[in-house]
């Protein structure tokens, strides 16, 4: 327990001073969901009411949580951060000291998604009533 908090307050730490990143990340991240719903928008247009036995909100919908979800499980700067770590000779450290470097960079993987969802979650509840009100 004592590793999770340390590794959330690593994480918090982390993201504050990145925390300007993170909000461009999602706006940019944004533009190809909108993309997306500007495009399914003309698909179904004025008359068309179904779409492969979906409706347009539902189309909308299942896109929101697709791309909500990819952000959310997208591993790949930890990964980037652990070959760094075996290029540079730094996982030694942690394989040497008596954790269990899996289980941390676990906990740090989990930490940094709770962290940037609770970054993201005002912004992206913004979006979905933009998004509604023009729908």
């Amino acid at each position: 327990m004592k590793i999770l908090k340390a590794s959330f307050k690593i994480k918090r730490r982390e993201f504050a001073a990145y925390r300007n990143n993170i909000y461009l990340n999602f706006i940019f991240g944004c533009v190809p969901i909108l993309l997306s719903i500007l495009l399914w928008k003309v698909i179904y247009g004025p008359s068309q009411k179904f779409v492969g036995g979906y409706t347009y909100k539902e189309m909308i919908t299942y896109y929101i949580l697709a791309f909500l979800l990819s952000c959310i499980l997208n591993s790949r700067e930890n990964t980037v951060h652990i070959a760094d770590m075996i290029q540079n000779g730094e996982i030694h450290n942690y394989i040497l000291k008596p954790i269990n470097f899996f289980s941390l960079n676990f906990k740090l993987f989990r930490a940094e998604k709770l962290i940037y969802l609770l970054n993201i979650s005002i912004p992206f509840i913004i979006f979905c009533i933009l998004l509604r009100k023009t729908s």
